[in-house]
């Protein structure tokens, strides 16, 4: 195998055409019953696939994309638009998806994407299907996305163990994050977060304090996902210097699933009991969150916001639905509990909740006899 060596772009990214849709087979793509089936949680429908730029400046140690992107490249926020004006015109689309490595990178370009979509006043929705990295979150931003189309934000936090993200490199503020999950959650998008488990070295009490962060993140949803050994990442080496590859060749052919192969190991867990593990936090973080739905203070502060419009409660109803019939995973067709499950779960954090309901009552019950004898 030969690798050849970087080429440098010969051309101004602006200058490369808009992708040529067109050779597509357009009544199988645009159909609702495919459209559907390929974006489940899309929110408007003609939905298309944009990818605003290639590549990402960071250099986490578990992403393989310097291997293949090592530059950040990206269009300008007039080719962008220009590119969601001519999909509204020739295929009517309602949605873009942006399927962008780090779409927020440069925070004025988004800025201008969006200030350009409201002024020229294009009613889509967007969607950044890879993630917001939420520390370049601002209030005065999430309003300005808001009012482009966002309706749903996915944060890829990757751990609540600032150790954990000290050895991945993620600059993530988990006290700010978590005031971005609240002010996102009052904005009325449906908020949910990637957390990452089983890095080399991280031990049982590393992935607990990421679990117990996630219980306190305020998130509607959270997908965990197992850290994976993916040739080209920066951490890669580590478990060939280990010797942690227990078929080497399954191993290089590892994906991003949160169900990881029985293919290799960490310092402490094998990749089988990090899948388990991660299997039953997501399931176990959904039944947590809808049992705080119970409570009606919870409902006003993070429910309330997100169904108050027709629109809205429309959306959330698919969604829901969509997750507890067919126990899906909110970022993907993967999934992530049996719906029976859930209603055990739901049943008893409803009779948890009636159970602490009664136990608030009965003193004041006590002292109104006591003062009326």
């Amino acid at each position: 195998m030969r690798v050849n060596p970087r080429a440098k772009p010969q051309v101004p990214f602006d200058e490369y055409p808009f992708p040529d849709r067109d050779c597509l087979p357009r009544r199988l793509y645009d159909d609702h019953r495919n459209q559907a089936i390929s974006y489940p949680f899309a929110r408007d429908y003609p939905a298309i696939l944009i990818q605003s730029s290639r590549g990402c400046a960071l250099r986490c140690a578990f992403c393989e994309i310097i291997s293949v992107f090592d530059v950040w490249h990206a269009h300008s926020a007039e080719y962008v638009v220009r590119e969601i004006e001519e999909c509204v015109r020739k295929y009517g689309a309602r949605e873009f998806i942006f399927l962008d490595d780090n779409f927020m990178l440069r925070t004025k370009r988004v800025e201008e994407i969006c200030r350009l979509i409201v002024q020229r006043g294009l009613k889509v929705s967007l969607d950044v299907l890879p993630g917001i990295s939420v520390w370049t979150l601002s209030e005065r931003l999430i309003d300005l996305m808001v009012e482009a189309g966002l309706y749903r934000v996915c944060l890829p936090i990757e751990s609540g163990n600032p150790k954990t993200l000290a050895f991945i490199r993620k600059p993530v503020d988990l006290d700010r994050t978590k005031h971005m999950i609240e002010y996102c959650n009052r904005k009325g998008l449906l908020t949910h977060g990637n957390l990452i488990i089983g890095f080399p070295y991280e031990t049982e009490e590393d992935i607990r304090r990421t679990v117990e962060w996630g219980k306190q993140s305020g998130l509607d949803a959270i997908n965990y996902f197992v850290a994976q050994p993916v040739k080209g990442a920066r951490m890669y080496p580590i478990y060939e210097e280990n010797k942690w590859f227990e078929h080497h060749e399954s191993a290089l052919h590892a994906d991003h699933s949160w169900r990881a192969h029985e293919s290799w190991r960490t310092a402490h867990f094998t990749s089988g009991e990090l899948g388990r593990m991660a299997s039953e936090a997501s399931s176990a973080y959904l039944i947590h969150r809808f049992r705080s739905y119970l409570i009606p203070t919870n409902a006003a502060r993070y429910v309330w916001p997100k169904i108050n419009s027709i629109r809205k409660a429309k959306y959330v109803a698919k969604v829901t639905t969509y997750v507890l019939l067919r126990g899906r995973k909110v970022s993907s067709n993967q999934r992530l509990f049996t719906p029976l499950a859930l209603l055990r779960g739901l049943f008893s954090g409803a009779r948890a909740f009636a159970i602490r309901q009664k136990s608030r009552e009965r003193p004041v019950t006590k002292s109104l006899r006591d003062n009326s004898s």
